[in-house]
């Protein structure tokens, strides 16, 4: 997401991160935009997964489609 010209906020959607394969891919992808616009975190969203986790000094957070359109904080 954008404020005028500046990244505000990098979010990945990803339907089931439960493989390992999908869940490093959609990460690292997530962690590579974060040190390209210096953010010192991410949001991935999911199906079903509400958490977040610590990756090379990354925090990723994970949030449900339907809870983050709702506006609920897990």
């Amino acid at each position: 997401m954008r404020e005028g010209l500046e990244v505000s906020d990098l979010i990945q959607v990803c339907w089931d991160t439960t493989k390992h394969r999908t869940r490093k891919r959609e990460v690292d992808g997530l962690i590579a935009a974060c040190r390209e616009f210096g953010k010192r975190d991410g949001l991935i969203l999911t199906r079903d997964r509400t958490d977040e986790e610590e990756v090379d000094g990354i925090t990723v957070r994970y949030r449900s489609i339907p809870y983050w359109l709702l506006g609920i904080d897990g």
